[in-house]
Parts: C-alpha cells; sequence; structure tokens
C-alpha cells in the first residue's frame, strides 16, 4: 500500500493545479445544473473541446459555431454568432473555472461517413487567425459588446496527427504540412496581437511509440503521431517558419507508467529544440479507459494525477513549467449511446468524489509545500494563485 510522509517545515513553492477537466458538464442545451460541481471540487480549469455534444452541438466553442459564414465580414460583430458560447463562459466564470480555449472544431467520430468540411484546412489561413483574434477580443478586451474575462490559453486544433490517413483522421483533413502552416500563419498573428496570452497547441493524440513501438493495435498510426510531432518541432522552430509557442499539448489513454514516460519524451524532445521555457499540457487523459466508472478506474485517476506531476524533483514530468494543468476527459458525452451505463455506474466512485469534494472544501485552493528539519512535511493552504474571470465590460 502507498503511503505519505509529511513533513514540516520551510515553504518548497505551490502545489500544481493537477485537476482541470475537460469538457465542461453541460448536456447540449443551456444548462448549468452541474457546472457549479466544478466548483465545489476546485477545478481549475476546463477546457473547451467536443463542447455540447457531436459538432459542438453546433453551437458552443468551435469556430464554425462562433464564426458560422467564412465568406462574412470578419470585423464585423454581426458576423459572429457568440450567444451560446457567451453563456457557457458566463457560468464557468460565476463559478471560478477558468477556460482552456480550443480554437478549432469538435471531433467527427463518423468521418469514415462523412468529412464535413468542418474538419478541412480552413480556406484562408490568414482570414481564420483573424476570426480567432476576435473571438480573444470579444471574451477578453469587451469587443462585440463582449466580456474581460481572464484566459490565459489558447489552444490552435486538436488533434491534427489523428490518422496518417485521411479517410481516417476525424479532425483533419489536410496534410501535416498544411497544420503546420495554419499554426505558424495563427500563432504568429495572435501572439502580436496579444503578447501576455499563452498560444500552443496541437494536443496531440500522444507518443505511444515511444514505448511501445512495435506493439498496439495500429502500431502504423501510433508512429504518425510521433512523427507529426517531430515534424512539427522541426517546423516552428525553422529559420524560415518559427513561430511562438507557449505550451504544447498533448493525450494519452495509457496508464501511470507509461504516461510518465511519453512525458519524459515530449520535455525532452522540446528542450533539445531549444524550446525549454514551452509548458507542457496533458490536457486529455484516462488510464484505464475499458473499466470505466470502477473503483479500478477512480484509483487510477488518482494515482495519474498525482504521480506524474510530484516524481521529478521541483517541476515534475508531466507538467515541468509553472502555470500547466492535467485536464480529464468528460465521463458523459451527449449522445453517447453508453451515457446511461456510465451514469449508473458513477456511484461506483462517489467515494472518490466526495473525498475529493471534501479535501477542496478543507484547502480553500491550491495548497503549498513546507519542508522543515523535523523529517517531516505538511501542506498549509491557501487560496492559490488561480484568478477567476473579471466580469462583463
Amino acid at each position: 500500500m502507498a503511503s505519505i510522509r509529511i513533513y514540516d517545515g520551510e515553504t518548497v513553492g505551490p502545489i500544481k493545479k493537477v485537476n482541470g477537466v475537460g469538457q465542461p458538464p453541460i448536456t447540449g442545451a443551456a444548462s448549468s445544473s452541474m457546472i457549479h460541481y466544478l466548483a465545489e471540487a476546485n477545478i481549475p480549469y476546463s477546457r473547451l473541446h467536443d463542447v455540447g455534444g457531436a459538432f459542438g452541438g453546433s453551437r458552443f466553442v468551435d469556430i464554425p459555431n462562433v464564426f458560422p459564414d467564412f465568406r462574412a465580414d470578419e470585423n464585423d460583430p454581426a458576423s459572429y454568432a457568440f450567444a451560446y458560447t457567451d453563456w457557457l463562459l458566463g457560468e464557468l466564470n460565476r463559478f471560478g473555472v477558468e477556460p482552456v480555449y480550443r480554437l478549432g472544431v469538435t471531433i467527427e467520430n463518423a468521418v469514415a461517413m462523412y468529412a464535413s468540411p468542418r474538419i478541412f484546412p480552413p480556406e484562408d489561413y490568414e482570414k481564420w487567425a483573424r476570426v480567432c483574434e476576435h473571438v480573444i477580443r470579444h471574451y477578453t478586451q469587451g469587443w462585440a459588446n463582449g466580456f474581460h474575462y481572464h484566459i490565459d490559453y489558447w489552444e490552435i486544433w486538436n488533434e491534427p496527427d489523428n490518422h496518417f490517413e485521411l479517410k481516417g483522421n476525424m479532425m483533419w483533413q489536410g496534410s501535416a504540412e498544411d497544420y503546420y502552416r495554419l499554426y505558424e500563419v495563427t500563432a504568429r498573428h495572435l501572439k502580436a496581437c496579444f503578447p501576455r496570452l499563452k498560444i500552443g497547441g496541437y494536443a496531440s493524440c500522444g507518443f505511444y511509440h515511444t514505448t511501445n513501438p512495435g506493439g498496439g493495435e495500429e502500431p502504423e498510426r501510433m508512429r504518425y503521431f510521433v512523427d507529426f510531432f517531430q515534424g512539427f518541432l522541426d517546423w516552428i522552430t525553422s529559420p524560415a517558419h518559427r513561430s511562438p509557442i507557449n505550451f504544447f499539448s498533448w493525450h494519452s489513454y495509457a496508464g501511470v507508467e507509461e504516461t510518465r514516460a511519453h512525458a519524459a519524451y515530449c520535455r525532452r524532445a522540446l528542450d533539445e529544440r531549444g524550446l525549454e521555457a514551452v509548458e507542457t499540457q496533458l490536457n486529455e487523459w484516462n488510464p484505464s479507459p475499458r473499466v470505466f466508472g470502477s473503483m479500478e478506474h477512480a484509483a487510477n485517476v488518482g494515482r495519474h494525477a498525482v504521480r506524474p506531476a510530484g516524481h521529478a524533483g521541483g517541476h515534475g514530468h508531466v507538467l515541468r513549467r509553472p502555470g500547466g494543468h492535467l485536464g480529464i476527459r468528460q465521463p458523459v458525452q451527449p449522445g453517447d449511446p453508453q451515457a446511461l451505463r456510465r451514469l449508473r455506474r458513477l456511484r461506483d466512485v462517489r467515494p472518490a468524489a466526495q473525498a475529493g469534494h471534501a479535501a477542496a472544501r478543507d484547502r480553500g485552493g491550491a495548497g503549498r509545500v513546507r519542508r522543515g528539519g523535523h523529517g517531516r512535511r505538511k501542506a498549509r493552504h491557501d487560496g492559490g494563485e488561480h484568478h477567476g474571470g473579471r466580469g462583463r465590460a
């Protein structure tokens, strides 16, 4: 059985926030009946990807949802449909949860049946970047009767490396180079407009090939994930295409030890390119999806959250740089035929959820670790470093 030792004494530093979540708990309609649970569990971040069901419910977050006619004037507030996303970000702000805003589209799981234009590269990369600029201005600078929310992280697309064959790629119907160019154009433009914000991407599918190169169910696809990553780093660090990046995001559905190895590989690859200051975010993960809803799953989630972040000295493997976080996939996706079964099985993990809830109430925020000369260590709890939204202009 694992044990935790508590030491008394000097403050070492803030405890990292590793309890961010994925999609906020909404069902596609304007209902915040479950969002308050994020506040009660002291969740600092919610990553906005696959929000509201298939195609983002055709309402929330996605660029085609907030800017539905790409032929429209991107400088005209009338070209935007912000209403649903306004409501969502307003609710997150009300409960003190900061969004990680994914600029892009929701996954299309039925791509083999129909590849929607939504997952094709934009017709005009420069215009797409300007659309993203206006989305950011709406939510952080009050543009178009907007808001002044505190939103640091803006992620350019999700899993463009989803498959090496277009017929199997549920996120990006273009080449790797097409995505690299989209990132270059968008990151350069957004960083010029918003130098203090954190711009990054690309929510990599992961690094399974590095720990199991000859195995797995789809070895060629796993290899493509790594090749895509290395090509991306080559592109953004080359003299011709040098692009700003504040964080690199990636995913894992592997176990704890394998995910730790992936985190180390990612960190090493960034450092070797001179990107030591770039944060890493493991922002979609699930250590044992095949036993979802069981006590085993709950235990692995807890272990996954604690061990990678706290097993490498002062920085940790998964989140080596300050300000990073972990995101967890929501257990229920609207339209998921297994949703009811999963909801019923959640009662199996209720004790773990209640324990987390109680711990959040007790600490009221991120704690700080203290170390002293008596051989013991304790956690001093304070309000942490999180800052909520700032409300409407």
